[in-house]
């Protein structure tokens, strides 16, 4: 109640104080009951604000384990792809190869070193793959290929071919041109550095992505590609007993770089299932910490409505004495 001590200027002043003040107080509670959180958080949680933040953080840290899993899941799926593609075109080249060998139809000899040649330009492109602008067996360098094209690398290759080489020799000599510090390091292998860093994906678990074009498995596959390809480049030419003795040898290291590719795939694999997990997991923890974090400013319904009548009923009051006050004010001049 107003006392009656007061002036008309102090009444209204009051009034107007309590009316904006319910104002505010109705429009508050009309929002936290509409979202279903509370406006005010530090005065629901007591000043106590250390949860609401680690929460928080959770939440960001958790999202940013998913991002760094599925980007890395997105990487190696496209590296698997391209193993598996390198497989199949070895072991179907490997057949083709075989059946050549039993067959002994020496008028085969220039479709299958056209195959091989074909063969050695589709596993470069392959491992030239890149995903989201990134070159997925390139290491550090993923802005450029991973390889110099096959055309180039064939050249480089045959230019450096000493003399005098019968077909063994030249199956030794291309198998040792693709291992560590030979021909392929300086004019086939264009990328950098395995990428060293291990990427966090939470709980503790951490992410490799480190296997380039340079992996042995990839050299073994490339080498026996290109022991037949340089058949092409008029090595041994007219001479095709030795072309098939060279294709026979290819024949043999495409059979020994099966292996090398399925250990490779296998390793790859391993990675492949700690990404994917990664992500399960931190998409989990997302959605617990967010949960958590929205229960930690959820507005009580039944209490916000209850609080919001209140509110307007006391508003209401305060119009209906402000108007009451007004008319008497009135009354009294005319007088």
């Amino acid at each position: 109640m107003i006392e009656t001590g007061f002036g008309d200027m102090a009444r209204y002043s009051v009034l107007r104080r309590a009316g904006r003040m319910l104002k505010q107080d109705v429009a508050r509670l009309s929002g936290e009951l509409s979202s279903g959180q509370v406006a005010d958080k530090p005065r629901h949680l007591s000043g106590d604000l250390a949860r609401l933040s680690g929460l928080k953080r959770a939440v960001e840290q958790a999202s940013v384990h998913q991002r760094t899993a599925e980007s890395g899941s997105l990487f190696l799926g496209a590296q698997q792809s391209v193993i598996h593609d390198l497989l199949e075109l070895s072991q179907k080249r490997f057949q083709d190869l075989i059946v050549l060998e039993q067959s002994g139809l020496v008028p085969a000899v220039p479709v299958s070193i056209d195959a091989m040649a074909q063969g050695f330009s589709e596993i470069v492109g392959k491992l030239n793959i890149s995903v989201a602008g990134r070159t997925v067996f390139a290491g550090v360098a993923s802005h450029q290929p991973a390889l110099a094209g096959a055309a180039q690398m064939l050249d480089a290759l045959v230019s450096s071919l000493p003399p005098g080489l019968n077909a063994t020799d030249l199956a030794n000599y291309v198998s040792d041109w693709f291992l560590p510090s030979g021909g392929f390091d300086t004019a086939g292998y264009s990328g950098g550095q395995p990428i060293p860093e291990q990427f966090e994906l939470g709980q503790g678990v951490v992410g490799n992505l480190g296997v380039t074009a340079q992996e042995p498995a990839i050299r073994k596959t490339l080498s026996a590609f290109a022991t037949g390809a340089v058949l092409s480049r008029d090595v041994f030419a007219g001479d095709l007993q030795s072309q098939q003795e060279v294709l026979e040898k290819a024949g043999q290291m495409l059979a020994d770089s099966s292996l090398p590719l399925t250990d490779l795939s296998a390793r790859i694999g391993i990675e492949e299932e700690k990404h994917a997990r990664a992500t399960s997991r931190a998409i989990a923890e997302k959605s617990a910490m967010s949960i958590a974090l929205s229960a930690l400013r959820e507005a009580d319904p039944y209490e916000t409505a209850t609080r919001l009548e209140q509110a307007m009923i006391q508003l209401d009051t305060v119009y209906m004495l402000t108007a009451r006050l007004s008319r008497l004010s009135l009354v009294e001049y005319l007088r």
